[in-house]
């Protein structure tokens, strides 16, 4: 698969699951992607919970990314993003649910990451036992 055509399959498929590794355990959660675009995959999570702290700790991370016959995984450092408070108004439209948090603390809480020097991995059962391409996005 090309960059783009991996990027257009995010896109598509924009739940993935997360995992993380903190004191030496590992940890998966499912997630929604914001945005991705050509060298910029964007999430959100909150400064409250367990997830931030372990992104702190330890910012290595993969995101697994799946239909019913396409996986693709993607490996990267996630990096908080600071200086763009207007992300946060963008993906708090983007997410109804938030309105009720937003509307009780402000945008403080939300912290954006985006990953950092990304590289994917496909799978699909016809290609199970071929050696794998790691792909640079």
């Amino acid at each position: 698969m090309t960059p783009n055509e991996i990027f257009e399959f995010l896109n598509k498929n924009p739940f993935f699951f997360l995992a993380t590794s903190y004191e030496n355990k590992p940890y998966v959660r499912g997630m929604m992607l914001h945005q991705t675009t050509r060298n910029e995959i964007i999430f959100t999570t909150t400064k409250v919970g367990d997830l931030y702290k372990h992104l702190k700790m330890n910012p290595s991370v993969e995101l697994c990314f799946s239909d019913k016959k396409l996986q693709i995984r993607i490996s990267g450092t996630a990096e908080e993003i600071r200086d763009k408070p207007e992300l946060k108004i963008e993906i708090a439209d983007a997410r109804p649910f938030m309105k009720p948090w937003i509307e009780k603390a402000g945008y403080k809480p939300i912290a954006v990451f985006m990953l950092l020097n990304p590289f994917a991995v496909t799978w699909t059962r016809e290609t199970s036992f071929e050696p794998k391409e790691y792909i640079q996005l």
